[in-house]
């Protein structure tokens, strides 16, 4: 391996000596934060010389435009890996071995189980704040075997996973877990000129987002923040409804929900799995009929192949009624706004896309319609609502 010598500021440093099991490098646009995370990687391979590692960025298309190619700029162009015959990028497989035997795995979110099987020694995901939740968890569990290490580098894009499974767990004293923020200007490379003029023109919002890398609730997002309460026995008396978005490199996703007497709703379980059949999904879901007393699964009506299927296959599954998309986001709003929606603590999957789902925009327009990214519980808490509040309440018999 080739000796590594670098320079960091200071906030760099902090994220690099930091031996917490997940470090979180939460910067403003242009920090440093990809060309950390690249340098981070190589140093722990060379830790490890014979370990597996992966990197992942959010879409594939962010992989072979930056990662990949920030990668391969350091370890073959700057380090000389490839002309001493000390690595090679196999980009069929989209690997980067080395000749002592380590092996770095890259990858996308949009595939987040295509690292599982891997026992990796260290990881990276690259601005990770624009990922699903599912990928930090599989990423956690790549690592566990090896008590491997996290880097996350990213700008805080919204309100999600990346605030409350990371950030929070942090600041309430995790042990495993270091966030490290910086703005933009803690990069000397940064020109100050720049920060200023964006600081001037920027909603304050989006100016503390992306260029101080700090927290902050956007604009646009389609709901009032929920009302999340701690999960209590729910007395069996209270009807239940669950609604279904069905996919499968996207996520099959179904929520279940409660009202008391009333008319509080309570979301009381999620569900949120990739690449499963609807068999999988069909045996996963009827105990939330058979033993929660589910009274139907309302999904998506254009879907009307499968929904039949999963009826075949015992689940009382009914198309949700065929309303605009903007009249149902309406209802749920309404419930929000009145304070008769409320979300269990713990359904992280569904807290994660409620705060980041939010409206289109083209330009410096809103659209009237939702980013259709992160949105498959919010669909299907939609459907569940709108079947339940249009009076379709006869209980389906099983199969």
């Amino acid at each position: 391996m080739s000796t590594l010598r670098i320079q960091l500021h200071p906030a760099q440093m902090r994220a690099w000596r930091s031996r917490a099991r997940v470090v979180a490098a939460i910067a403003g646009s242009g920090g440093g934060k990809t060309w950390l995370g690249v340098r981070w990687l190589y140093a722990r391979v060379a830790e490890h010389p014979r370990d597996s590692f992966f990197a992942v960025s959010p879409s594939y298309k962010m992989l072979t435009r930056v990662v990949l190619p920030s990668w391969i700029r350091f370890v073959d162009d700057e380090l000389g890996l490839a002309r001493a015959g000390l690595g090679v990028l196999l980009k069929g497989e989209m690997i980067y071995r080395f000749r002592t035997g380590a092996v770095v795995h890259f990858a996308s979110a949009e595939r987040p189980y295509s690292i599982e099987g891997l026992h990796a020694r260290a990881g990276w995901l690259d601005e990770a704040g624009q990922m699903p939740l599912v990928m930090y968890e599989v990423a956690r569990r790549r690592l566990a075997y090896l008590s491997g290490q996290l880097l996350i580098t990213t700008t805080p894009y919204s309100l999600n996973w990346l605030k409350t499974e990371v950030y929070d767990r942090w600041k309430a004293g995790d042990p495993d877990i270091e966030v490290v923020q910086w703005a933009s200007v803690d990069n000397p490379a940064y020109p100050r000129e720049e920060f200023e003029r964006m600081r001037r023109t920027l909603p304050e919002w989006k100016f503390r987002m992306f260029f101080l890398g700090e927290f902050t609730r956007p604009e646009g997002l389609v709901y009032p923040p929920p009302q999340v309460v701690d999960p209590f026995p729910v007395p069996p008396e209270w009807p239940r409804y669950a609604g279904l978005d069905l996919g499968y490199h996207n996520p099959t996703a179904a929520v279940l929900l409660a009202r008391d007497p009333d008319g509080v709703w309570y979301a009381i379980r999620e569900y949120y799995e990739r690449e499963r059949l609807l068999s999988d999904h069909a045996r996963a879901l009827l105990p939330w009929a058979k033993e929660e007393g589910a009274i139907a699964f309302a999904g998506d009506p254009s879907a009307a192949q499968e929904l039949a299927e999963l009826r075949r296959l015992g689940l009382p599954v009914v198309p949700a009624p065929r309303l605009p998309v903007r009249a149902g986001i309406d209802a749920v709003h309404r419930l929000v706004a009145e304070g008769r929606l409320k979300v269990f603590r713990g359904l992280t999957h569904l807290l994660d896309e409620w705060e980041s789902y939010r409206w289109e925009t083209r330009g410096e327009e809103v659209l009237d319609e939702p980013h259709k990214e992160n949105d498959h519980l919010m669909d299907a808490l939609r459907y569940a609502i709108t079947y339940a509040q249009a009076g379709a309440a006869a209980r389906l018999t099983l199969v």
